[in-house]
């Protein structure tokens, strides 16, 4: 299991294999590997939306919860309610993950899948900006 990351190092990381995955392309590299990923991937993106609907089904917040709404306000589908003395989740969660990536207390998950995971979020984009009208799914 790897050691839980912060922002900073989340970012170095993803920036370093983006780099390796630039210079694959640029050097015309194709493997059978590669392809096949490329029809799992395909086959995925099919069945995306029922594989979502399924994940969703497994989000909770756990104890850590502190009831602030900031999952509810980060979900774009309207998917996640707050009652003021508990959170809800509906049915039409799209795995966007921006609940679990946003709470501030790491306290919403996918089943056990998110438990130990690195939580990270785009340090430039704020809740507020998340949640302006100007978005929209």
């Amino acid at each position: 299991m790897m050691p839980k990351m912060g922002a900073k190092e989340a970012q170095a990381r993803s920036e370093y294999l983006t780099g390796k995955i630039v210079q694959d392309i640029k050097a015309g590299k194709v493997t059978a590997k590669k392809l096949s990923k490329a029809v799992l991937n395909k086959a995925e993106h099919a069945a995306w939306p029922q594989i979502a609907r399924m994940k969703g089904q497994t989000l909770r917040a756990n104890d850590n919860c502190i009831k602030c709404g900031t999952c509810a306000k980060v979900c774009p589908m309207g998917n996640i309610k707050y009652t003021g003395d508990a959170v809800v989740f509906g049915d039409k969660c799209i795995s966007c993950c921006a609940c679990v990536q946003y709470c501030p207390k790491e306290a919403i998950n996918f089943g056990n899948i998110t438990k130990k995971r690195e939580r990270y979020h785009n340090q430039n984009v704020t809740v507020e900006e998340l949640t302006k009208d100007i978005i929209s799914f």
